[in-house]
């Protein structure tokens, strides 16, 4: 039998199975086509009794076709003209004010309304009028014109290869441009498919290759790198030249995506975009109790704020906590967060729970004068157990140190500071929780997606391998 046909049967048969799964119904269509015709013609309303001229327009995945069964959500934006004298602030606090709808305003680099009912999720999101090479008013203008690039260069009947890719990537954990993921936007995936021949298959092929060089949408276009040096990938924005769609793609989620791609490729299987379900059993939870590798979990309020400011503060919080713990020799391998009844967990994955018995110290080289004081400080210390000696070019000591167990490190952390607390989290150590092992997993009791949580952090290989 040809291996690789072979291969292109097995890719061609799982793809079919997951859009059987995530391709919506004509019927859902219809339902959220009613809601967006209702409502914008009440927001229309409202701006006619004001006398704001705006254009109205349907825009994301759903306006073109590439929006996932299970995820029910529409953007409207209302395009004011390039002049106009109302702020976005003025339009949101209008409707909110005149149109009965359970609006929450919220704002990213922009205020917008945000609703979600039992049919789908809404946002409302003014903008003005979008022109290349002019400075635009608002953060949002060029969305508009992206729904018009896709609806253009999207070669029929590929809507539904980029479901394919979303739900891959989905599947891996790297789909979402949001500070929680730092991964692929629906946009971005959408250019990936329109320059890869409108294949999913072909993106998987070509992710080593091709994403190791900027991909652009014009052919007399010459990028230079070192305008995007901090990012990990480059999708040049076909409406926007000056600026990366992929900006917001993490290093580790683009490593992500390349290393399962090119393991889907070899080993296909559906794992890829719906991982498994992990079943909490008995044998579970003493796998937790008894695991090698050590966890600390913190367990501190959850402020009421945005979700991207939430992340990003999160984000900080841990990597701040991870080089203050590598610092006293804890060496963490992890750590991530989660959010569960109203309370942020944040899990520590380390190889030790106590500090070390014993740390080298560094001194200066020794043709810096200041070895005096080093000396000094340490040749006849009650706590030195080695030295002081020259070890490649500079003074050294081996000290012996009280073991210290990470609880106590952290809450000596929080206590002293020795931490950034960014603004908006409480880590009190009054008023937070911090549980080791089995005292952790017996306090999540019956929270069986955390625990699910737990259990792929302490084993730390991707769900497809499951």
């Amino acid at each position: 039998m040809n291996k690789s046909l072979d291969l292109e049967e097995q890719y061609a048969k799982i793809c079919l199975d997951v859009l059987s799964k995530i391709k919506p119904k004509s019927k859902d269509k219809t339902v959220i086509d009613a809601i967006y015709q209702d409502i914008s013609s009440k927001i229309n309303e409202v701006l006619t009794k004001n006398s704001i001229e705006a254009e109205i327009t349907l825009s994301g995945s759903f306006s073109r076709d590439t929006w996932l069964a299970k995820v029910k959500d529409i953007d409207i934006f209302l395009i004011l003209p390039y002049d106009s004298k109302y702020q976005p602030e003025d339009v949101v606090s209008l409707i909110r004010e005149q149109l009965d709808y359970p609006w929450e305003k919220r704002h990213a680099e922009h205020p917008y309304l945000y609703a979600k009912t039992k049919e789908l999720a809404l946002e409302i999101i003014p903008g003005y009028q979008y022109k290349p090479n002019r400075k635009m008013r608002s953060a949002v203008d060029r969305s508009p014109s992206h729904k018009k690039f896709v609806i253009k260069n999207l070669p029929v009947g590929s809507n539904d290869e980029v479901r394919l890719l979303k739900q891959f990537m989905k599947g891996i954990g790297v789909y979402g441009a949001e500070i929680k993921i730092h991964g692929f936007s629906g946009y971005l995936v959408e250019l990936l498919i329109i320059h890869h021949q409108g294949k999913f298959i072909e993106v998987i092929k070509q992710a080593k290759s091709s994403l190791k060089t900027p991909i652009t949408f014009n052919k007399n276009e010459k990028v230079d790198p070192k305008e995007f040096k901090d990012d990990a990938l480059i999708v040049i924005d076909p409406v926007d030249l000056n600026r990366n769609v992929a900006s917001a793609v993490g290093k580790e989620s683009l490593i992500r995506f390349v290393a399962a791609a090119e393991i889907f490729l070899k080993q296909p299987k559906i794992e890829f975009f719906f991982p498994k379900e992990l079943v909490i059993t008995n044998k579970i939870l003493s796998e937790l109790k008894e695991s090698v590798v050590y966890y600390t979990a913190i367990i501190h309020k959850l402020p009421k704020i945005v979700d991207d400011i939430l992340w990003g503060q999160i984000r900080k919080f841990e990597t701040g906590l991870f080089g203050f713990l590598t610092s006293k020799g804890i060496n963490p391998l992890k750590i991530e967060s989660t959010i569960s009844n109203k309370k942020i967990i944040t899990i520590v994955t380390s190889e030790h729970n106590f500090t070390p018995e014993k740390v080298w110290i560094l001194g200066p080289p020794v043709r810096i004068t200041s070895s005096e004081k080093f000396l000094e400080k340490y040749q006849n210390k009650s706590s030195t157990i080695y030295g002081p000696e020259i070890i490649n070019g500079r003074w050294q000591v081996l000290q012996k140190m009280e073991k210290v167990r990470i609880d106590t490190l952290i809450e000596k952390a929080f206590s002293e500071k020795l931490v950034t607390t960014p603004s908006h989290l409480s880590l009190d150590v009054t008023k937070i929780k911090i549980l080791l092992q089995e005292e952790f997993v017996n306090d999540l009791s019956t929270d069986h997606k955390t625990l699910a949580f737990l259990y792929y952090l302490i084993k730390g290989k991707p769900r497809y391998m499951y």
